[in-house]
């Protein structure tokens, strides 16, 4: 029975390469589920045309085309939820480089192709104070405390704005319902993740805000407990933000 591979189509380089991209991959996939169901119905005809089977080996066969197919169609499933996985990530790093131009205080901005780009500006404020005031200041500022949509406002924020020295609040919290993350500006549940190995673990049943800590490795975001007093990080969007990163 032909297997299931693993390799997939290169990856696009532009916008409008990613639908080319997924029919590609499901054509593969289809050429490979239908090819595994003709070999196992080629066998029951064989099976029938040597002359040598009787009902009971007919239909033995027959069972076992019939076992195969569920498994074949499960690993067609879970590579199609892979597929979708992948796909969403390439659109948001090549829809987002596009439409963003980051920037961030005493730093500057890295450009986008288009000049009409929604444009993001980070503050990072050392000063270390509890989530609920982070928020309160960041307001004042004329911002939000800090959220992440897409994967490449991720990489900016932690290769620009923190490259991992400082203990940092973000703006999302779990307060209103365990487990269940939102940022709380936007009021929009995370699509974006950068989770630690085992986080979130919700320890002493008290954090449910979220931090970002590089010093923990890679995969930065730890929920903490909101009374903890970090720096933390400013937003603007929509603007040249020349307000925001001018401030001390």
């Amino acid at each position: 029975m032909m297997g299931v591979r693993d390799d997939v189509p290169l990856r696009p380089q532009d916008g409008q390469s990613i639908h080319k991209y997924k029919k590609l991959y499901i054509l593969t996939w289809i050429c490979v589920i239908v090819t595994s169901l003709l070999v196992s119905s080629a066998a029951v005809v064989v099976i029938v045309q040597t002359g040598r089977a009787d009902r009971a080996d007919v239909l033995t066969a027959i069972d076992q085309v019939a076992t195969n197919i569920p498994g074949q169609l499960s690993a067609v499933q879970e590579k199609f939820d892979n597929l979708e996985e992948k796909v969403s990530k390439v659109e948001d790093v090549v829809t987002a480089r596009n439409k963003l131009k980051l920037c961030s205080h005493g730093k500057g901005c890295e450009l986008t192709i288009r000049l009409e780009a929604m444009t993001h500006c980070y503050k990072l404020i050392e000063e270390r104070t509890t989530w609920a005031d982070a928020r309160k200041k960041c307001v004042s500022l004329g911002g939000f405390l800090a959220e992440i949509h897409n994967h490449v406002s991720l990489e900016y924020v932690k290769r620009v704005v923190d490259p991992g020295k400082v203990r940092l609040w973000l703006g999302a919290s779990d307060q209103g319902n365990e487990g269940t993350w939102t940022w709380v500006t936007s009021n929009k549940r995370l699509s974006v993740e950068d989770w630690n190995t085992t986080e979130p673990n919700n320890k002493r049943k008290e954090e449910h805000c979220l931090e970002m800590d590089q010093r923990r490795g890679d995969k930065a975001w730890n929920d903490q407990s909101c009374d903890d007093k970090l720096a933390y990080i400013c937003q603007r969007d929509g603007d040249n933000c020349e307000g925001l990163l001018e401030q001390e």
